[in-house]
C-alpha cells in the first residue's frame, strides 16, 4: 500500500507533468507495477517454504460437494446471523467514505473538494496516511494481546468511526495547508487501522474450528461484500447531496455497527496473549533441567485463587518438632515467590499455621527430612 498509494501515485503525477498526458503517465505506472509483480512473484515461488502438511484434505472427493459441505458447516456455526451482520455492517461507514476520499481530495474547491494535485495526494494519503494506518494496526494488535478482544471492542470501534469527523471538518472548512490535511488524514487512518484490528480478530474467532482456512476465506468474502455494496452507491449519494452532507451521512451510517456489537458473544480471554509458563531449575537432581512450575489453588472467602506454587500438606503429627519455627521451602517452587510454612509445636495444639512470603528462599532438599519431621514441600 505504501508504494502503490504513495510512491506510484506521486510518480504518476510527475510523469503527467513531464509527458503532458495522463493516459501515458498511468500506463507507465501500471507497466512498472506489472514488472514488479512478476519479479516478486517469481522470487516467492522459489523462496517461500513448502511444508509437508500443506496438502489437500478433500483429495478424491467431489470438489463441488466438498465446497458446499464446508459452506454449510460455516452457516451452522452458533449465532451465525449475528456474525454475518457484524461482517457486513462493521465497515458500512468506512466503505462509503473510502470510495470518495480520493475524489474529494482531487476535486476543485468550487465543487466542494480540496483541490490537491496527484503528487500531493500521493504524499498526504498514500504515504502519511498509510504509515498511520500501519502503526494503528500494530498498536491495535498489541492492545488486544494485553486486554482481549471482548474488553477492547468498544474502544476500537469508537477509534475507527470517530475520526470520520475529520473528513466532515475538511469538507466544511476546505483548508489549503497540506500540513492540516495530512494531519487530519493521519488521525483518521490511525483510528481506522486501530479499529480494523478488532474486525480481523473477530473473523479469526468465527473461522476457528474445522476447515478454519476455508471459513476464514468465507469471512473475507463477506467482508468484501460489505465494502462493495455500500461503495457502489457512494458516488451517486455524493452527487445528490454534496461532500458536507455526504460525510454527515457517513457518520449516521456508523450506527448499525454500534448496534450489532451489542449482540456479539466473545469469550473474555479471546485474543489475549497466553502467558509463558513459569519454569524452575532443579539443581538437586539434574543441573540445568527446566520444568514447568506447579500450580497452587487456594480458597479465600469462598473464592479460588491460582498461584505458581505447589502447596503440599505437612505432617499433622509434627508435635515433636523444635519449638523454633521452621521455614520449609518448596522443592518445585517458582523463583518469583516462595511458600514458607512455619510449624509451631504447642502442648495445646499440634495444628500448623501457614503464611505466604514473597521473599526468595533458596533451600536444598534435606536427606533427613523424614527423621527430622520436616516434610519437603
Amino acid at each position: 500500500s505504501l508504494s502503490a498509494q504513495g510512491g506510484l501515485v506521486y510518480l504518476a503525477g510527475m510523469w503527467t507533468l513531464s509527458t503532458g498526458s495522463v493516459t501515458q503517465a498511468w500506463s507507465l505506472v501500471f507497466g512498472l507495477l506489472a514488472a514488479v509483480f512478476l519479479v516478486v512473484g517469481a522470487y516467492h515461488f522459489f523462496a517461500l517454504p513448502k511444508p509437508a502438511s500443506d496438502v489437500a484434505t478433500a483429495r478424491g472427493q467431489n470438489p463441488a460437494r466438498e465446497f458446499f459441505a464446508v459452506f454449510a458447516h460455516f452457516l451452522r456455526k452458533p449465532d451465525i446471523l449475528t456474525a454475518l451482520a457484524m461482517l457486513l455492517l462493521y465497515r458500512l461507514a468506512e466503505s462509503q467514505a473510502l470510495k470518495l476520499l480520493s475524489p474529494f481530495m482531487l476535486d476543485q474547491r468550487e465543487v466542494g473538494g480540496l483541490g490537491l494535485t496527484t503528487q500531493q495526494v500521493g504524499i498526504v494519503y498514500g504515504t502519511v496516511g498509510i504509515i498511520a494506518l500501519t502503526v494503528g494496526g500494530l498498536v491495535g494488535g498489541w492492545i488486544i494481546s494485553l486486554y482481549g478482544l471482548k474488553r477492547m471492542l468498544w474502544p476500537m470501534i469508537l477509534a475507527m468511526h470517530a475520526p470520520i469527523v475529520a473528513f466532515l471538518l475538511l469538507a466544511m472548512f476546505q483548508p489549503t495547508s497540506l500540513w492540516i490535511i495530512g494531519s487530519a488524514l493521519a488521525v483518521e487512518q490511525f483510528g481506522y487501522g486501530f479499529g480494523f484490528t478488532a474486525y480481523m480478530l473477530f473473523m479469526m474467532m468465527i473461522a476457528d474450528g474445522p476447515h478454519k482456512t476455508a471459513h476464514y476465506a468465507i469471512c473475507t468474502g463477506f467482508m468484501a461484500l460489505g465494502m462493495m455494496l455500500p461503495g457502489m452507491a457512494a458516488g451517486w449519494i455524493e452527487d445528490q447531496i454534496g461532500y458536507v452532507n455526504f460525510f454527515t451521512w457517513v457518520l449516521v451510517c456508523t450506527s448499525p455497527s454500534f448496534i450489532v456489537i451489542t449482540r456479539l458473544k466473545i469469550p473474555p480471554e479471546f485474543g489475549k496473549k497466553a502467558p509463558e509458563p513459569a519454569t524452575y531449575h532443579d539443581t538437586s537432581a539434574q543441573a540445568g533441567a527446566t520444568f514447568p512450575a506447579p500450580t497452587l489453588r487456594t480458597a479465600h472467602f469462598g473464592r479460588t485463587h491460582s498461584t505458581s506454587e505447589n502447596l503440599l500438606k505437612s505432617s499433622s503429627n509434627d508435635a515433636t518438632a523444635s519449638p523454633a519455627s521452621t521455614a520449609v521451602a518448596a522443592n518445585h517452587a517458582s523463583p518469583k515467590s516462595t511458600l514458607a510454612v512455619r510449624t509451631r509445636a504447642s502442648a495445646a495444639s499440634s495444628r500448623p499455621s501457614c503464611s505466604i512470603s514473597n521473599a526468595p528462599l533458596r533451600t536444598k532438599p534435606s536427606n533427613n527430612a523424614a527423621a527430622s519431621g520436616r516434610g519437603i514441600l
